[in-house]
């Protein structure tokens, strides 16, 4: 039911199910999708502020919204190939939908907006309808009523008696946002160490599904939680479960789990590490503002503002982003059992889809959080009557809530989240797995 009409995001779910209704006085809104980035650095440019990026490879393109006035090829290349992975599949949708060749569905941007008869002559939806007209559509009745999906859920997971003792089950340990040392809980290091720690400790929690929807952060933080996934997996099976992002960071914590399960359209890879040093000189002249630094060492003061950097600092920086770049390149070679020449052209900082990230042996299996859950029960060794019976609970201390819809993509293409993912970069000094990839907006 599209009560309040939709676009290519609702319309792409509903198009699963049997039948589609529409309010009557809706619109369905068929664009076409599109992705854009900001350019701040004209702007930094006006009050004085340089930023200067150091990045392990070519692809690896976080900073460059602050670094460049127009969007790089590389970033171009990989943006488009989302863009187009994301189409192919709502194409395939509406083709399905109406009985035409994707192809043929396209034209349907063309036309872009339908309202009413309009949608039902497109084959878009079937009948015109509120939604206090379903239960009669339905052919509901008292002995099948009409039940809201939170309420039918809440009634089939209800128990009359609770066990006197706790049965096994699958610990579902989270990681959403950019993970980091402090910050928001869902993407704080130590939140996620002690879930996994707990998990691991805990002999009822049989196994542990690691749901990862990140665009990654600190690498320092990345490495930590990477190293308690491989503690973990010493005594249990792991599967990891990629949502709607879990790129570079996000993906680095998960290179040593026993399986990897992504939507198609998920955004992951980024092998890659990124950093960026701030020059405010000229505006701190401007403002008035003198600086006097007291060194111990030619090197003391690497990441001040109020100074560029010298040749010998550049190769330093540039050292250290090799090394890390090569250790991830190795463990994601390690974790999927390939070489580091066979890796090397698929890392380079490079976003996939999971569809084709499948395809190239980034990613295990193509499927939802159900497939991981199967994945996982699959690989626990115990009785089949027992497997069957496993449930999976969250273990983690802040509360888990879904993850973002892509339509809500447009929130970080604000120069306010350029800003922010500034901050990050610069706050976490000489090394960041943070890939930043504006999503298509899906209307």
């Amino acid at each position: 039911m599209l009560q309040r009409g939709g676009g290519h995001k609702e319309l792409y779910v509903a198009s699963a199910a049997e039948r589609i209704y529409l309010a009557p006085r809706a619109t369905i809104t068929l664009l076409g999708l599109s992705a854009s980035s900001h350019y701040v650095k004209p702007l930094l440019d006006r009050v004085g502020v340089e930023v200067e990026p150091f990045a392990r490879k070519e692809f690896k393109t976080a900073a460059e919204r602050v670094t460049r006035d127009s969007m790089s090829e590389p970033q171009r290349e990989q943006l488009q190939a989302v863009v187009d992975g994301y189409t192919e599949n709502v194409l395939a949708a509406l083709a399905e939908r109406t009985g035409t060749t994707p192809e043929q569905a396209r034209k349907l941007f063309e036309t872009g907006v339908f309202r009413g008869e309009d949608a039902i002559a497109a084959r878009l939806v079937d009948k015109l309808a509120y939604e206090d007209e379903l239960e009669e559509l339905l052919g509901c009745d008292k002995q099948h009523p009409l039940m809201e999906a939170n309420r039918y859920f809440a009634f089939k997971e209800r128990r009359l008696f609770r066990p006197l003792r706790r049965p096994p089950y699958i610990a579902v340990v989270a990681i959403k946002g950019a993970i980091s040392e402090s910050g928001a809980p869902t993407g704080r290091r130590a939140s996620i160490v002690g879930a996994l720690r707990r998990a691991r400790r805990d002999r009822r929690a049989l196994g542990v599904l690691l749901w990862v929807d990140s665009p990654g952060g600190s690498a320092e933080a990345s490495d930590l939680i990477h190293r308690e996934v491989v503690r973990v997996k010493e005594k249990k099976p792991v599967v990891a479960y990629f949502g709607e992002v879990a790129a570079s960071g996000g993906y680095y914590v998960a290179t040593h789990v026993d399986s990897i399960v992504a939507q198609p359209l998920s955004i992951t890879g980024s092998i890659g590490v990124v950093s960026a040093r701030l020059l405010a000189r000229e505006l701190l002249d401007k403002v008035g503002i003198r600086t006097e630094v007291l060194r111990t060492g030619p090197h003391a003061d690497l990441f001040s503002p109020h100074r560029a950097l010298t040749d010998d600092e550049r190769a330093l920086l540039n050292r250290e982003l090799d090394a890390f770049y090569d250790s991830f390149v190795g463990l994601v070679a390690e974790g999927r059992g390939r070489s580091i020449e066979e890796i090397e052209p698929l890392a380079r900082g490079r976003v996939w889809l999971a569809a084709e990230a499948h395809r190239l042996g980034l990613v295990d299996e193509l499927g939802g959080m159900d497939s991981a859950l199967d994945l996982l029960k699959a690989r626990i060794d115990v009785a089949p009557r027992l497997r069957e019976r496993l449930e999976p609970m969250v273990i983690a201390n802040y509360r888990l809530d879904p993850p973002p819809p892509a339509a809500q993509a447009w929130i970080d293409e604000s120069v306010l989240g350029t800003l922010k993912d500034l901050g990050l970069l610069l706050s976490e000094g000489s090394g960041v797995l943070y890939h930043v990839l504006f999503l298509p907006r899906i209307r």
